[in-house]
C-alpha cells in the first residue's frame, strides 16, 4: 500500500508515527473517528465543525436538536447537534451572526 500503515483502521498515519499514539488514543475514547474511508489525514487542517466535535466530546457535552439559525449549518449534517449544543451553551459563535463557518 504504497508505505501506508494500517493502525487501528487508519492506513495514512506512517508518516505521523509520532502522533500514532495520541490518535489511537482519541479514537478508542470516540473523539476522533477518521474520514470513514480508512483514513485520518493527520496532515490535513481542522475544520471549524471537526474541531468542535472534538472540544465536545472531549469536555463530555452531548448533541443538541436545539435549532440553530446559522445558514451554512445543515439540520441533515453529521455537524448539526455538536453547532447547536455550542452555540446553546455560549461556547462558540458563528463568524458573523449568520454563518458559522463550516469548511473553514
Amino acid at each position: 500500500e504504497g508505505g501506508k500503515t494500517n493502525v487501528s483502521g487508519f492506513n495514512d498515519l506512517a508518516s505521523v508515527s509520532w502522533a500514532k499514539d495520541s490518535i489511537l488514543n482519541l479514537q478508542k475514547l470516540g473523539i476522533i473517528s477518521g474520514d470513514g474511508s480508512g483514513a485520518f489525514e493527520p496532515d490535513r487542517a481542522v475544520t471549524r465543525e471537526e474541531f468542535l466535535k472534538m472540544a465536545m466530546q472531549a469536555a463530555g457535552i452531548e448533541p443538541a436538536e436545539t435549532e440553530v439559525a446559522f445558514s451554512d449549518v445543515d439540520q441533515d449534517e453529521w455537524y448539526y447537534g455538536y453547532v447547536a449544543a455550542a452555540f446553546e451553551k455560549g461556547i462558540v459563535n458563528g463568524i458573523d451572526d449568520e454563518t458559522f463557518g463550516i469548511g473553514q
